[in-house]
């Protein structure tokens, strides 16, 4: 039986939050905001522990291609959400960032 364990940070990101901001966990996620502008927001998740590439969910939905566009570096345990806040309904978006531990 194969058991995996997910590992998440999640964020409510707002349209006004300053970049630069950091989260981690106990588990070894580190969720970033790099850049935050009035049309659009980049945040970089890595795994610390490099054991996986983290993946993203926005609003709750794991399909935000609508939205937003990830970016994964494999070699690194890294990806970078960019979410274009035009496409968005609301000035809010709740991005959850995960990692799978098998």
């Amino acid at each position: 039986m194969l058991r995996f364990l997910v590992q998440a940070v999640l964020l409510v990101l707002l349209h006004h939050v300053s970049s630069q901001h950091t989260w981690t966990n106990k588990c070894g996620l580190k969720m970033e905001i790099v850049l935050n502008t009035p049309d659009i927001a980049y945040v970089k998740c890595e795994d610390t522990l490099g054991l996986s590439t983290p993946t993203w969910t926005v609003d709750g939905d794991d399909d935000y291609e609508d939205v937003a566009n990830v970016k994964t570096v494999d070699d690194l345990a890294m990806s970078v959400l960019s979410i274009n806040w035009v496409l968005l309904d609301a000035a809010v978006a709740r991005v959850k960032c995960r990692a799978r531990r098998t």
